[in-house]
């Protein structure tokens, strides 16, 4: 034989909320069932604020995300050293220094994009020593590469 749950008084503005959520019908059976009111309300809340939650950080977005992406220098060709410049602000004007076997400076104005490609000339020999590129924007944008030291010439 089942036994119905003691019956449970609730508040009047548990009451109200009750009838809000569920209808009066469901006000009816939680004054009938008690306690189980309370399991029927987690149940259906907690899928609810989780799908809220959900929507909220995919309208968002992710939190790093930003008008332009991290400025970056690539390598294109190594022979002459020829750099592709990336996520720096529009219009940018850049200053590039490169320590090769020697030292040699450029500027650059960066595009509509943020991107720019530079190229040193007479760096036939910054494969074999290695080389690094630092690149300085006047808004900010900073980057920098460093290609190391390839083995070059015959091997004994």
């Amino acid at each position: 034989m089942l036994h119905a749950p003691p019956h449970i008084d609730i508040a009047p503005g548990e009451a109200l909320i009750s009838q809000r959520l569920y209808g009066a019908a469901a006000l009816k059976s939680s004054k009938e069932l008690g306690d189980l009111r309370h399991t029927s309300f987690v149940r259906r809340i907690v899928p609810a604020v989780a799908i809220a939650a959900l929507v909220a950080a995919a309208l968002c977005g992710p939190a790093t995300s930003g008008p332009a992406a991290r400025a970056q220098l690539r390598l294109m060709t190594p022979t002459p050293v020829t750099l592709r410049g990336t996520g720096f602000k529009a219009g940018e004007h850049v200053r590039l220094v490169a320590h090769l076997p020697g030292m040699a400076t450029k500027r650059v104005t960066a595009g509509s994009a943020g991107g720019f490609t530079v190229r040193f000339a007479d760096t036939a020999g910054a494969r074999c020593t290695g080389f690094s590129v630092t690149a300085v924007g006047d808004r900010g944008s900073r980057a920098s590469f460093t290609h190391l030291p390839e083995q070059c010439g015959a091997v004994p």
